[in-house]
């Protein structure tokens, strides 16, 4: 995508908060069916004092194909861990995507750049799995705003499988203990804000701003443009 967004956050409350930043699962499966993706948290915030407080989330919105392992079954609070990661090309437009081939070898995941081909799912790039035992992990990741590959979706990899990939320009806001690219239940972490810019106010936007009130409520964001005259921090 390329796309860069930033999302602020005031803290309106008494007290410190610590705000989450996670982004949508995209969309993912084969050809035949699809594959059940787990939302990993992207981005902490360090504590934000109120009722003055702010936090800034840059969002630099550049795809790659990740591949890791965990340790357990993937489900709730479960940290993935990263083994590799590949930049991929999203078909939209002019653009062509990306095609990565990821296998497994002495019981790790990588990604083999010699197999790396077009993929023409619309909006989307593809990840082709090799031969090996069991399900592994595949992952979709912008960039976090730290330089790091940090996943922010994860599923479980067949093997010898075309995985098809469609991410979504959609993030949540939240508060809570949670751990970087620790997985997380959106329908069960208590509130959140939404922050679409792909539909709606947040077309052709680039920057969110929320309140978290004294009541420890999300507003709905405003949506505004970096080249906007006037006050961009709510």
């Amino acid at each position: 995508m390329g796309n860069k967004y930033r999302i602020i956050i005031n803290n309106r409350a008494a007290k410190f908060q610590r705000f989450l930043l996670f982004n949508e699962a995209p969309q993912t499966g084969t050809q035949t069916s699809k594959a059940q993706a787990f939302t990993n948290v992207w981005a902490v915030a360090p504590g934000v004092p109120g009722p003055h407080g702010k936090t800034d989330f840059k969002v630099d919105v550049q795809e790659w194909a990740v591949s890791g392992t965990s340790q357990q079954a993937l489900n709730e609070k479960v940290v993935v861990e990263t083994t590799d990661a590949a930049p991929v090309d999203l078909n939209i437009g002019p653009t062509t995507g990306t095609k990565v081939f990821m296998t497994v070898m002495e019981g790790g995941a990588g990604f083999d750049p010699s197999k790396t081909a077009n993929s023409n799912v619309p909006g989307g790039f593809s990840i082709q799995t090799g031969s090996y035992d069991g399900p592994d992990n595949c992952r979709q990741n912008p960039k976090s705003q730290d330089e790091d590959i940090v996943p922010v979706a994860v599923w479980s990899a067949d093997p010898n499988e075309l995985y098809e990939v469609i991410p979504k320009e959609i993030f949540y806001i939240a508060t809570g203990d949670f751990k970087l690219g620790q997985i997380v239940n959106v329908r069960s972490i208590g509130k959140v804000a939404k922050v679409d810019f792909s539909s709606g106010s947040g077309v052709g936007k680039d920057i969110a701003i929320i309140n978290f009130t004294r009541t420890h409520e999300f507003t709905p964001a405003v949506f505004k443009n970096s080249d906007e005259d006037g006050d961009i921090t709510g």
